[in-house]
């Protein structure tokens, strides 16, 4: 049998080791005991800007301390404490010599682990009750948030000003529904609904838009319809009107664009209808029937973009020039596009990869800059794949997403991640199933567009156990 874990204390003190002295900061109590070849430690949680409890919307109770000697020797103590944000923790250890490095570890947790670090701490003999607290640095790992559920799913606002309470409920891995959880709300339409910061949405315009809670990198949306009365009566009266039915816009005076117009094969082009009337005004609001058909390439969904205008990517691994053509309500719209695609690097014929991947931006663990990823969570790993300009992240498919080699699970979350006004995808990774090491500091997604254009993106980790 090996030596105790606990050897190294002196007997009588066992019961601090085991027990640890909380010292809160109101009491400032300190354990007392003998001075020669002992010394004390105080230890302290420090968090990095913007990742305190509060700052992130959870609640923290609990902290585990695990102490041993400096370079993974002998545990000196693996205990669990009640915790509130600013407590200090003090042991009396024996020491082998007059100063001795211990390495701490703090995990700070209410239902799952949230926060993790380690520090070394350097302590020596005579300063029991008057050892100075150590500040260790500990990481924002997550909150073990699986998926979000918003209820109800849909609601149908029939007057401007109605109101309806939207909930959100966290589920971890296991389907558990987790408490503690903050959600920050938000609206993809503030000019259809806004929604306070309980989840309380409330009709401003006519339209429809979604409403969404968030937390962790995670959401879910409900869609809310706003529909007072419908123009000036049903059915189409008597009047003049030659067209087949009261369509959004004007197919003859709506208009077809690619962005850009010419582009190497193997690229992507950005397609946009937009809506005028018959006056050749433009239309500021969206719901119409809109199709697309190219004569080369692929066409992304077409995306309602709740302004008057839609977008789709137009994507050829083959040179040529593509005619983008389009119905609205069915009728064809009188203009077209044109985009040519150039040679690039060789027709390449064969099963080969084609052209490279596009470089898209990701955000790993959003909200986190630091990415800290623990390779023994049982948890997921959250990754948001960012719109730009020439990309939309909403036309990728999930199933062929690999980050890190994991594929993602669960529904994708659509949320705009950084805050530039374009709609983003959040996956979610298990992170046992991340082909990393300790150690590791960067990390690669890669996957295709429902058009079958490859992109890879990259970010920086902190990969530990």
């Amino acid at each position: 049998m090996g030596p105790s874990p606990w050897a190294g204390f002196r007997p009588r003190l066992a019961f601090l080791a085991l027990a640890v002295a909380v010292v809160s900061a109101a009491c400032g109590e300190r354990v007392s005991g003998p001075s020669d070849m002992f010394g004390e430690m105080g230890l302290r949680a420090v968090f990095a800007a913007g990742e305190s409890p509060s700052d992130v919307g959870v609640s923290v109770d609990s902290l585990r301390v695990v102490l041993r000697n400096a370079g993974g020797g002998v545990v000196r103590a693996d205990t669990v404490l009640p915790y509130e944000p600013g407590d200090t923790v003090s042991w009396v250890l024996e020491l082998d010599s007059e100063s001795q490095t211990v390495d701490a570890r703090l995990r700070l947790f209410h239902a799952d682990t949230l926060y993790d670090g380690t520090g070394e701490v350097e302590v020596h003999a005579g300063t029991v009750g008057s050892a100075p607290v150590e500040g260790v640095e500990v990481d924002f790992l997550g909150t073990g948030v699986e998926s979000v559920e918003v209820a109800p799913k849909t609601a149908v606002f029939d007057s401007l000003g109605a109101s309806r309470q939207f909930t959100a409920t966290a589920y971890d891995a296991d389907g558990k529904a987790l408490g503690g959880r903050t959600f920050t709300w938000s609206t993809s339409d503030a000019e259809v609904v806004e929604v306070d910061d309980a989840g309380k949405a409330a009709a401003k315009g006519i339209g429809e838009a979604l409403v969404v809670a968030s937390v962790s990198g995670v959401a879910d949306t409900a869609i809310v319809t706003v529909d007072t009365i419908r123009g000036p009566g049903p059915g189409p009266g008597p009047g003049p009107g030659p067209g087949p039915g009261p369509g959004p816009g004007d197919p003859g005076t709506s208009t077809i664009t690619g962005d850009p117009s010419e582009l190497p094969a193997g690229d992507t082009s950005t397609v946009t209808v937009r809506l005028f009337d018959a006056d050749g005004s433009p239309l500021t609001s969206g719901g119409g029937a809109v199709t697309l058909a190219t004569t080369l390439g692929s066409l992304s969904p077409l995306a309602d973009r709740r302004d008057g205008t839609y977008t789709a990517l137009l994507t050829s691994s083959d040179p040529g020039s593509a005619v983008i053509s389009g119905t609205l309500d069915g009728r064809p719209i009188a203009d077209t596009a044109g985009v040519t695609f150039t040679s690039g690097g060789g027709p390449g014929p064969g099963p080969g990869p084609g052209p490279e991947p596009i470089e898209v931006r990701i955000d790993v663990k959003p909200g986190s800059d630091v990415n800290p990823i623990d390779l023994g969570s049982q948890g997921v790993t959250p990754v948001a794949i960012l719109s730009r300009r020439t990309f939309d992240a909403r036309t990728v498919d999930p199933a062929t997403v690999r980050f890190a080699g994991a594929a993602s699970v669960h529904r994708p979350g659509i949320e705009d991640v950084d805050g530039d006004g374009r709609e983003d995808m959040v996956l979610h990774f298990p992170t046992r199933d991340l082909e990393l090491e300790v150690g590791d500091t960067t990390v690669e997604l890669a996957g295709r567009t429902v058009s079958g254009v490859s992109f890879v993106g990259h970010d920086h980790v902190r990969a530990f156990r």
